[in-house]
């Protein structure tokens, strides 16, 4: 059985990874570019200590996209 890994909802590029949505894809530094928390260290430090939170959120969250919940 093949199993295909989810792609990026905005740039199709890189898995969709906790990681990759809220820090590396473009369309997430644009956001971060505009905020007032653009500080790359302390955004990325503060991602990496959020990342089993948001990734139990983001899996409940497709759970709930699939009629799972």
């Amino acid at each position: 059985m093949v199993v295909e890994t989810a792609r990026c909802c905005f740039c199709q590029k890189e898995a969709e990874l906790v990681l990759h949505v809220l820090w590396s894809c473009g369309a997430a530094q644009d956001v971060w570019a505009g905020s007032l928390a653009g500080h790359r260290s302390h955004g990325e430090a503060f991602i990496r200590g959020m990342e089993p939170v948001l990734g139990y959120l983001l899996a409940d969250m497709a759970l709930e996209e699939h009629g799972h919940a």
